[in-house]
């Protein structure tokens, strides 16, 4: 489910993909939904954290920049992902947006103030976190998709999503390779990783080989 709010009828990628234009009806539809896809067997993913509703740019094409800050994300963008996370919404993907007034420099999907900071510290989720597609624009046009990987495992992503094409894979699965080999990603923080992916598919039902 679009937990992003519709809050920016100049928003060239969310509109109707949101369930509302403010944090009540987003919550509410968004929890509702996430429920029946629970009730189905479907793993519900909450994106675009920690929201994409108030952008000017598609992050397919390009970096978007939001310059509200930390409060204001919390109070407004993240309401829908706390209510997702206080029913127990198992997984959530992040946004290619840059939030300078709390990372300067990086993008959520790679940043540790965002996805270990606020995600994981203040909203308390424990579950897997998996990235939008590392090759769309925002990414792909500053970063070596190897390098974004390894910058999104740092900041405590669980899943690298490569969906465009296949190629950027085995550069993905090379990076992180290479990092850990080189001390930069320890074996453990990898390790903390595939657990919760193999807890999640055990609570789905989902052969584990």
């Amino acid at each position: 489910p679009v937990l992003d709010i519709d809050s920016n009828p100049q928003n060239p990628v969310i509109g109707d993909r949101s369930f509302g234009k403010t944090p009540e009806t987003v919550s509410r539809m968004g929890c509702a939904f996430i429920e029946g896809m629970e009730a189905a067997g479907v793993i519900p993913v909450a994106k675009h954290f920690p929201g994409h509703g108030d952008t000017l740019v598609d992050s397919h094409t390009g970096l978007p920049v939001l310059s509200h800050t930390e409060a204001r994300v919390m109070e407004f963008e993240t309401v829908p992902f706390r209510e997702a996370i206080d029913k127990g919404v198992p997984a959530i993907m992040t946004a290619h947006i840059l939030f300078p007034s709390i990372d300067a420099d990086r993008p959520a999907t790679m940043s540790p103030t965002i996805i270990n900071g606020l995600l994981r510290g203040t909203l308390g989720f424990e579950g897997v976190v998996i990235t939008d597609d590392l090759l769309m624009g925002a990414i792909s046009s500053r970063y070596k998709t190897g390098d974004a990987a390894v910058l999104a495992v740092e900041a405590g992503v669980d899943m690298l999503l490569i969906a465009l094409h296949s190629e950027g894979a085995q550069e993905v699965v090379d990076a992180l390779k290479a990092a850990v080999e080189t001390g930069r990603i320890s074996p453990g923080r990898i390790d903390t990783s595939v657990r919760r992916i193999l807890m999640l598919k055990q609570d789905y039902g989902i052969a584990v080989k």
